[in-house]
């Protein structure tokens, strides 16, 4: 990205249909912004020569279509009033702005805009039954009739597809148009391929389409074929030419089709590429001889929608680590990390002549034996399988589908000699640019980390899925509502949540309620299993965080109906508006305090309660950010006769009638409590966690707020250890094990070294490391105040003492622009250095200060709070703070 960090629709260089937001970060500039503006321009393809040719000039060449003067401070606009952009175009944004010294800054970010497709027609292979679950193949050969300014490729397809111009593939995505909600929408790209028909020669454009989640098997009973029954390509080719006219080339009977080597593609099973089918060389064979025309299929092109957000690419690269010989008798690659991806293989390094049956099956760890651990991954089948595979084959990778692993077992008909060379791992992930960071002295706590970060990227693959390997890779609502702060600071991951937030309103019940999963595929087969508390909560929380770390309100105004539609579910599901759903609930999901339970021993109603009341009062300032100031009335109401019923139902005087580590919990979290009963349920909430040897029981529910809860009611220590703990139940248990990503149970390998229940045991889940956010607001001390959003008033307040560490450091890249914080604790002197954005404000708390120690002097507004041994700093953005003092 350039200087100023520009955002289009919270992405760097999307498609858009509506230019709903434009931001960018100032940080980088050494000076105040007093001025500025930002202007749309079209580019390659703006007219910009007096005689009305199109040229293909830069977008600083290109004459502004809309232009807007920006206030002093301004780091966003939202309103286009008058702005018409045309479609099938590439625009860019140049932002202007001047400094108080006079100096002038540029950047310029480009989108595009989308299309419509009147001209393009669903087109599919009328193959052999026996070649469906293939993949299927198409072409069409283009010739420029005249010198090309630009040309824009729009595509999309119900199942998956990747597009090639003269064999190469264009564009980096993979895994498109991704997963929808496809009965409400179906997203479309675009690619620029201008370059490829630049040099007026004629192009072959081919494609590959995969049944990929439309068509293929989902769910643990791999249903097959969930939103259709056929598969099906749909593209459109806009080229401009130099002179100003235009020509398109849109998918139709005249494209050319046939099976391909992908003879069997599916998302948990793998791929079978047979090097002998009739097409295996397609790209590089220009001939098309027996292909037969496109069928065209009539299928609805209303619910084409342009791509949401950033897509799935490869983000990086890993090597083999070490190949051993398993007890067993399998070769084995180790990666040395769990990952999500996929193995690229290197033919001509591995084979000899000749051909070879060779299979690579993919495992998350080792059982006890020694030997690669297939039993969590139930049905799935994760295989890359090349029955008839050659040296002149090159390369070899699977295109629709992904798998979970870190170890790979290598089978071949015949003896190889394994070159380690020979193999990478491509990490396959939503293309979310990494925003935020943390180190420290302490080696566990930085692979926790690193690992929380890892799970986030091998679940953020188009969906939050709950886990990448087994027969699930399901988006369920509740992993994704508990770990979306913690998303969103390790990644740029607004538009992500949008998308998915979009699938939610779609598939939203009738009644108001939430289905489990998001695109919904569970309601058909077990409709009983929606609207859990925490889950169908998604509706409501996620947008709410979505909003408080961008500050962009058009996330709510787009789900407040939806969030609306949540609460007013709740309302009616119970005996009284106040109680919440009285019906199914996941509880407490994994949670140790009842042995032989997935549930929990917190009661399901209190759940409900806690969260009817939690997401009522997140809408009443949803209500009132938006200006319904009546709705917000409204909900406060609500709000205030939960909280009674609450009183009434579970409190005893000053403790609740619930006596779990979670129901405390919640009541802290989400409840209105006077200041003895929030006393006293924090000391029960601590002695609970201290008699029970400084160990959590608590579960998908309680685990996200357990150290906020406590570091926050008075017990710092306390969630310090919990976090620091290594013995079973705890966070740094499964790192001492050895993992490189967050598990589903606390106890997926257990401490004799057997493994939990081939049932529901994923080594990649996500959920747990929802304590992120807490390490990022509570050891690194990056938070914003209370009640405010996108981090323009940021609130500095590690917990140095309590900690236990010697050092740490940290940053997140907010939509402010940086703010990063790193202290060191040498024997009770402390030296902290904040970094925060220009045109920010920050107060930075330093706890267990000594009187008087601190280095420099008190400002009008800077204070001691001698009770609590605390300063309370206010510093203005734009430079570096380096603060020296002791600890009392």
């Amino acid at each position: 990205m350039g200087l100023l960090q520009i955002r289009v629709n919270d992405q760097e260089e999307p498609l858009i249909g509506t230019l709903r937001r434009v931001s960018w970060t100032v940080d980088a500039l050494a000076a105040k912004v007093v001025q500025g503006c930002l202007a749309i321009a079209m580019v390659g393809g703006a007219s910009t020569q007096a005689d009305g040719a199109v040229g293909r000039g830069t977008a600083e060449t290109a004459e502004p279509v809309w232009w807007v003067t920006l206030a002093a401070g301004a780091q966003a606009v939202t309103e286009f009033d008058g702005l018409r952009l045309a479609p099938e175009r590439r625009y860019a944004v140049v932002v202007t702005l001047v400094d108080e010294t006079g100096q002038t800054w540029r950047d310029t970010a480009e989108f595009f805009t989308g299309t419509t497709w009147d001209e393009a027609a669903w087109v599919t292979c009328a193959a052999d039954p026996t070649e469906a679950e293939g993949e299927f193949l198409f072409s069409r050969t283009v010739q420029p009739e005249k010198p090309v300014a630009s040309a824009l490729l729009y595509a999309s397809a119900r199942g998956l597809y990747e597009f090639y111009a003269d064999g190469e593939k264009i564009g980096a995505d993979l895994l498109t148009p991704g997963w929808t909600s496809y009965s409400h929408a179906i997203q479309y790209q675009v690619y620029d391929v201008t370059a490829a028909l630049a040099g007026g020669g004629p192009v072959r454009l081919d494609a590959r389409l995969a049944n990929g989640w439309y068509l293929g098997m989902l769910t643990w009973d791999k249903h097959p074929h969930f939103y259709g029954d056929e598969k099906s390509l749909i593209a459109k080719l806009v080229v401009t030419y130099t002179d100003g006219t235009r020509a398109v080339v849109a998918t139709d009977e005249t494209w050319l089709t046939a099976p391909g080597p992908i003879v069997s593609s599916e998302l948990y099973d793998g791929e079978v590429i047979d090097g002998r089918q009739a097409n295996a060389d397609f790209l590089t064979r220009g001939d098309r001889t027996g292909w037969q025309a496109a069928t065209v299929v009539e299928a609805d092109k209303a619910v084409l929608t342009p791509q949401r957000d950033q897509p799935c690419q490869v983000t990086e690269t890993v090597g083999v680590q070490r190949v051993f010989t398993s007890p067993n008798g399998a070769v084995t690659l180790d990666f040395g990390q769990n990952l999500v991806g996929r193995v690229r293989v290197d033919l001509a390094h591995l084979l000899p002549a000749g051909e070879t049956a060779l299979s690579l099956h993919h495992a998350e760890v080792l059982d006890p034996a020694g030997n690669a651990y297939f039993g969590n991954l139930r049905k799935a089948k994760q295989l890359l399988v090349l029955p008839h595979a050659t040296p002149n084959d090159g390369a070899a990778w699977t295109h629709f589908t992904f798998q979970g692993f870190r170890y790979v077992v290598v089978e071949a008909n015949r003896p190889l000699v394994l070159d380690p060379r020979a193999f990478s791992a491509e990490v396959v992930q939503t293309a979310m640019p990494r925003t935020g960071y943390f180190t420290c002295n302490d080696m566990m706590l930085n692979r926790l980390f690193d690992n929380i970060v890892w799970g986030q990227r091998g679940n953020f693959v188009d969906v939050p899925t709950d886990c990448p390997q087994r027969d699930e890779r399901l988006g369920w609502t509740g992993d994704t509502q508990v770990f979306a702060s913690t998303g969103l600071f390790n990644f740029d991951s607004a538009a992500f949540y949008r998308k998915w937030l979009a699938d939610l309103a779609s598939d939203q019940l009738e009644n108001g309620g939430v289905p489990a999963v998001i695109p919904d595929v569970i309601t058909p087969l077990s409709p009983e299993t929606n609207s859990s508390a925490a889950w169908g909560d998604a509706a409501v929380i996620v947008p709410w965080q979505v909003f408080l770390f961008t500050g962009d309100r058009t996330v709510l105004e787009d789900q407040y109906e939806s969030m609306a539609a949540w609460i007013a579910f709740n309302n009616q599901a119970g005996p009284t508006p106040y109680t919440g759903n009285q019906g199914f609930h996941y509880g407490d999901w994994v949670a140790l305090d009842v042995p032989g339970s997935n549930f929990g021993a917190t009661p399901h109603p209190y759940l409900a309660c806690c969260f009817h009341r939690y997401t009522t009062e997140i809408m009443r300032q949803t209500a009132r950010e938006l200006g319904r100031t009546d709705d917000a009335a409204g909900y406060a109401d609500l709000r205030d006769g939960i909280d009674d019923y609450f009183q009434k139902t579970y409190c005893d005087g000053d403790e609740l009638t619930v006596q779990t580590q979670t129901a405390q919990v919640l009541a802290l979290k989400m409840m209105r409590l006077s200041e003895g009963q929030r006393a006293a349920i924090a000391k029960r909430l601590n002695s609970l966690v201290v008699n029970n040897n400084t160990h959590l029981n608590t579960g998908f529910v309680g685990t996200p707020y357990l150290l906020e809860a406590l570091s926050e009611n008075g017990y710092p220590e306390t969630a310090v250890a919990l976090l620091r703990q290594e013995d079973f139940p705890s966070w740094l248990y499964s790192v001492r094990q050895g993992a490189t990503t967050i598990w589903e149970h606390w106890d997926g390998i257990r401490q004799d070294g057997t493994l939990w229940s081939d049932t529901m045991n994923s080594f990649n889940h996500y959920a747990f490391g929802a304590v992120g956010d807490w390490i990022y607001r509570h050891l690194v001390g990056i938070d914003q105040m209370i009640g405010l959003s996108g981090f323009t008033q940021v609130q500095v307040a590690p917990l140095i003492k309590a900690s236990g560490l010697r050092d740490v450091s940290g940053s997140y890249q907010s939509v402010a622009g940086k703010i990063a914080v790193a202290w060191a604790n040498q024997d009770g002197a402390v030296v902290m250095r904040v970094q925060i954005p220009t045109g920010c404000h920050a107060e930075i708390v330093l706890f267990d200060a000594r009187p008087g120690s601190l280095d420099r002097g008190l400002g009008s507004r800077d204070t001691y709070d001698e009770a609590a041994g605390a300063y309370h700093l206010h510093v203005e953005g734009g430079t570096a703070v380096t603060l020296n003092y002791a600890l009392r």
